[in-house]
């Protein structure tokens, strides 16, 4: 397994579980911290906590080129940001630590002075205290939201008139002279015609007494 590779390496040791104040005084320890990830979608909407304890703790950091915090940390010169799939930069920039080309007391500083500025928890978490203390939906939100509202409303008066339809047809499906169009339109094809002609004809003669019939019973009905 990986654990078991990098456990027999000779440049990797392994630590066992530790509380969070040793875990940072450990971190003090180190010289710069590698956070190059490749780059996927939940990279580039990460802002990993584990990030900012490096910084906080003074380690500049070789990050991504492509995420929010990446930018953030090239910007204040907290570290690099790199393209994860530049391997020949990558390589240039380890020689250039390792022969000590970079100044990285001056970056560590940076690092540390980001945290206490920028990702500090009371900038950090500020703004969602504020939302919590009087939650609202943002104007563009609150607009798509009413959209989402009339479309499901609209989609309900639409379901509602197929069903008043549909008891409609079987209302007029339920007609005796319906019934009779119907059946002499499904014969044969030579008689289709004649016996649609023949059956609209009795059909039209029947109506009066049909419509007289269902005056009275819902008369009827309704008494």
């Amino acid at each position: 397994t990986l654990a078991e590779r990098l456990a027999a390496h000779p440049r990797v040791r392994m630590l066992e579980p530790m509380s969070y104040d040793r875990y940072a005084a450990l971190l003090t320890e180190g010289g710069v911290a590698l956070d190059l990830m490749a780059r996927n979608a939940e990279r580039e909407l990460a802002y990993t906590t584990r990030t900012v304890v490096y910084l906080a703790a003074g380690l500049p950091i070789i990050h991504d080129d492509y995420s929010e915090l990446g930018s953030v940390i090239a910007r204040a010169g907290a570290g690099w940001a790199l393209d994860p799939a530049d391997r020949p930069g990558l390589a240039r920039l380890l020689d250039a630590i390792l022969a000590g080309r970079e100044d990285l007391a001056v970056r560590a500083a940076a690092a540390r002075r980001l945290v206490e500025t920028e990702l500090n928890w009371e900038r950090t978490i500020a703004p969602l205290a504020d939302f919590c203390r009087a939650p609202a939906f943002r104007p563009g939100k609150t607009v798509a939201r009413l959209a989402f509202e009339e479309r499901a409303r609209r989609l309900a008066e639409v379901e509602r008139t197929l069903d008043a339809a549909r008891r409609d047809l079987a209302t007029l499906r339920g007609k005796r002279w319906v019934r009779w169009g119907l059946a002499a339109a499904s014969r044969g094809a030579w008689l289709r015609w004649p016996a649609a002609a023949a059956a609209l004809m009795v059909g039209l003669a029947l109506i009066p007494v049909f419509w007289l019939n269902d005056r009275l019973t819902g008369k009827n009905m309704g008494t």
